[in-house]
C-alpha cells in the first residue's frame, strides 16, 4: 500500500516535476518527504518495486529516490524494469543505501541505471541539493521540449501554408507570374505555363518583359519604374492592357495587374494576366456591327457622322477649306444603277473676315463620281 495518493498528470508531454519515494518502510518514507517538502515539488509514494513501475507509468518524474532492499523486488531490478521504458530511460534514480556499500554493490547500482548515491543516515542538506539539481534538469528539458514542439508545429503550419498557397495558385485561372527587385522571374503558376507555353526551368531568372512583346517593351518598363521607386505597401495594384508573347512568338491582347508585396527588406511584383483576345475580338466585332451595314458591310450613317464630325473640327483648328459631298441614295437595291439620286454639295472656306460661305448645287453625275470615289476619312486603326 502507498503512503500517499497520486498525483494525476495533467498531460504526458508537460508534466509537473515530481518525486517518487520508493522505500518498503514507512517512517523512512516519511522522514525523505519532510526533508523534500521545502521545495515545494508534489511528492509520491511507493512502499514496493512493483508500486514504483505502477507510478511510473501513470506520470512522469523529475527524480526517483529508491531504497536498495526490499522484498519481493529490490531497488536494483525496479531499476532495470523502468528503465526499460522507452520515456523513462532518461529519468534519474538516486539508490538510498546504507554507509560504505561495497564496490561490487555498486557497479551493480550503476549497471542497473542508477545515476547517484545518497547513503544513510541522509543528510537533508545534501539530499535537497541533488533533488534540486535533477528537478532542475528536468524542468530545462521541458521547456526544451517545449520550444522545440512549438518550432516543430510553426515549420508544420508554414509547410502547411505553402502548400495550401501553391495550390490555390497553381490551380487559378488567371496567370501569375512573380518577379523580384531585379525584374527577374522567381516563379510562375500552372496557367502562366500553359499561357505562355514555356516550362518553369526556361523563365526562372530571366526577365519579365521576356513574356511581353518587344514592340511594347518601352511602355512596359515606363509603367513599372515609378512602382520601383515607391515602398510597395503604398501603391495599388496597376491594371494595364498589353500585348504577350509566347515562346513560339505568337501575339495576343493581354490585360495584366501589376501589384508590389514587401516581404521582409524585399520587394516582389506579383503580374495576374489574362489573355484577351477574345473578349477584344468580340468587342471589335460588335463595334463593326454599330458602325458598318449589315447587308453591305459598307460604313453607315453613324460611322459617316463620327468621320465627318472629326474632319470638320481637324480643318477648323488647322484653318483650311473643306468641301463635303452628301450623296443620299432613295430605294437603293440595284447594284448596276443608282435610281433618284439626289444630291447636295456643301463646300466651306474661308472668308476673310472669318466667317463661312456656303454654296449648294444639285449635280447626279458628281454625286455617281463622289460615290464611287469613296472619298471618307480613314476609319480608326484596329488593334493587331
Amino acid at each position: 500500500m502507498t503512503d500517499g495518493a497520486l498525483v494525476q498528470a495533467p498531460g504526458p508531454a508537460w508534466a509537473p516535476a515530481a518525486i517518487l519515494v520508493v522505500d518498503d518502510e514507512a517512517n523512512k518514507r516519511l522522514a525523505i518527504r519532510s526533508m523534500l517538502e521545502p521545495l515545494g515539488h508534489a511528492i509520491v509514494d511507493a512502499d514496493c518495486g512493483r508500486e514504483a513501475l505502477h507510478a511510473v507509468m501513470r506520470q512522469s518524474f523529475a527524480v526517483i529516490l529508491m531504497d536498495v532492499h526490499m522484498p519481493l523486488m529490490d531497488g536494483y531490478e525496479a531499476a532495470r524494469r523502468i528503465r526499460r521504458l522507452r520515456h523513462l530511460s532518461r529519468t534519474p534514480i538516486i539508490f538510498i543505501t546504507a554507509f560504505g556499500a561495497g564496490e561490487s554493490e555498486t557497479a551493480n547500482a550503476y549497471a542497473s541505471g542508477a545515476v547517484d548515491f545518497i547513503f544513510t543516515p541522509v543528510v537533508p542538506v545534501v539530499l535537497q541539493a541533488k533533488v534540486s539539481a535533477f528537478v532542475e534538469l528536468f524542468v530545462q528539458s521541458q521547456e526544451l521540449q517545449r520550444s522545440l514542439k512549438s518550432i516543430t508545429d510553426l515549420n508544420t503550419a508554414l509547410r502547411n501554408s505553402e502548400v495550401r498557397s501553391r495550390a490555390v495558385l497553381h490551380n487559378v485561372a488567371d496567370a501569375i507570374v512573380t518577379a523580384g527587385e531585379s525584374g527577374l522571374i522567381e516563379s510562375l503558376n500552372r496557367s502562366a505555363r500553359r499561357l505562355f507555353d514555356y516550362r518553369e526551368e526556361e523563365v526562372i531568372g530571366q526577365p519579365l518583359q521576356l513574356i511581353i512583346a518587344p514592340s511594347r517593351h518601352d511602355e512596359f518598363l515606363n509603367a513599372r519604374t515609378p512602382q520601383s521607386r515607391r515602398r510597395a505597401k503604398d501603391l495599388p495594384p496597376t491594371s494595364t492592357e498589353t500585348v504577350g508573347v509566347r515562346r513560339g512568338g505568337a501575339c495576343f491582347a493581354m490585360e495584366m495587374d501589376l501589384s508590389e508585396v514587401q516581404i521582409g527588406e524585399r520587394a516582389i511584383t506579383i503580374a495576374c494576366i489574362r489573355d484577351v483576345s477574345d473578349k477584344k475580338d468580340y468587342t471589335e466585332s460588335l463595334e463593326h456591327q454599330m458602325l458598318h451595314d449589315d447587308l453591305t458591310g459598307l460604313p453607315n450613317r453613324t460611322l459617316f457622322s463620327d468621320r465627318l464630325q472629326r474632319a470638320i473640327a481637324s480643318v477648323e483648328s488647322a484653318g483650311e477649306p473643306l468641301g463635303v459631298l452628301l450623296v443620299d441614295l432613295d430605294e437603293f437595291g440595284v447594284p448596276t444603277t443608282i435610281s433618284q439620286a439626289s444630291v447636295t454639295a456643301r463646300s466651306f472656306r474661308r472668308s476673310p473676315n472669318g466667317c463661312a460661305a456656303r454654296c449648294a448645287a444639285r449635280t447626279p453625275s458628281r454625286a455617281w463620281v463622289a460615290a464611287r470615289s469613296g472619298s471618307f476619312p480613314p476609319a480608326r486603326p484596329t488593334w493587331k
